[in-house]
């Protein structure tokens, strides 16, 4: 018998090393919001900040994104990366979550179409409502080890500016915040996106 051809829809070693070397540059790109994080106002506003900041470096990589699993690995390097600073288990089942139901608008389109492929990014970006959630689901230890971290003053002025309530309305923010880092990076990958016959 011959040896067995290669699967074209598997995911080779090349675009898991593409994979690991984007999600290295959205992070760096995104830590830019969460530096700001050390004054409070900028918590809630990362839900704004991030999905933006992000289109750059996603919107690219989106063009070169042709086999099914590639964004949903990606988000998860990002929710795991974000496990490991600190930030909670949340945001693994978030960047699963939302990145898996981004990979499939981009298969619908065939991961030709422009118009799921800004749609797909918005959704990834709602991923990042995984870092809100500790504040609804494990309210007191998170703000007492913000507080030990940062301050009391700074728990204090968080706790303020993170009710429960806000969490729905920052998906939302995060939603439409995607959609213009989306029409930003797919203005600076114009040629990019003609170049991958995404239209």
């Amino acid at each position: 018998m011959g040896a067995s051809k290669p699967d074209g829809k598997r995911l080779q070693a090349k675009e898991l090393i593409k994979i690991g070397v984007f999600a290295a540059i959205y992070i760096v790109v995104i830590g830019i919001a969460g530096s700001l994080a050390a004054i409070p106002v900028f918590v809630p506003l990362a839900a704004a900040l991030v999905p933006i900041l992000g289109g750059i470096p996603m919107m690219y990589f989106l063009t070169k994104v042709k086999k099914f699993g590639m964004v949903v690995v990606l988000s998860l390097l990002v929710g795991l990366i974000m496990f490991m600073g600190g930030m909670g288990y949340f945001s693994i089942f978030t960047t699963l979550v939302f990145g898996l139901a981004a990979e499939c608008i981009l298969k619908a389109g065939n991961y030709q179409n422009a118009r799921n492929v800004v749609l797909a990014y918005a959704v990834q970006s709602m991923w990042i409502v995984g870092n809100f959630l500790p504040f609804v689901f494990t309210t007191d230890a998170f703000l007492a080890q913000q507080e030990q971290n940062l301050g009391a003053e700074y728990a204090s002025q968080l706790s303020t500016l993170m009710p429960e309530w806000i969490v729905p309305i920052l998906l939302v923010v995060a939603f439409l915040s995607g959609l213009v880092g989306a029409f930003i990076g797919k203005r600076l990958y114009r040629k990019h996106f003609e170049r991958s016959g995404i239209r």
